[in-house]
C-alpha cells in the first residue's frame, strides 16, 4: 500500500518550493495510508474495528500527530538551504 501512496504524496508536495500547509497535508495524508493498512490488518487479526484502533491507532495518533507537525516546521524552515546541497 506504501508504495502507492508514497510517489502519489510526493506528486502532491512537487517540485515547487513546498508550502508548510502542502507539506503538512502531504505528511497527514501518508500517515493516513499508514493508519489504514495497519487498522485493516489488525483488524483481521483482531476480528473487531473497535480492538483494532484501540491497540493499534489510539495509542500512537497524538505522537504520530505532533511528529507531522514537527516535520512539517522543520521542512519548511530549513528546506531552502537543503536545495542549495543538490
Amino acid at each position: 500500500m506504501s508504495r502507492s501512496v508514497g510517489p502519489s504524496v510526493g506528486r502532491y508536495v512537487g517540485t515547487d518550493v513546498p508550502t508548510f500547509r502542502r507539506t503538512a497535508l502531504a505528511s497527514l495524508l501518508g500517515l493516513t495510508a499508514i493508519y489504514a493498512g495497519g487498522i485493516a490488518q489488525l483488524t483481521l487479526i483482531t476480528g473487531s474495528g473497535d480492538a483494532a484502533l484501540a491497540l493499534g491507532a489510539l495509542p500512537f495518533l497524538a505522537k504520530d500527530l505532533a511528529s507531522s507537525l514537527v516535520a512539517g516546521l522543520l521542512i519548511h524552515r530549513f528546506q531552502p538551504s537543503t536545495r542549495a546541497l543538490s
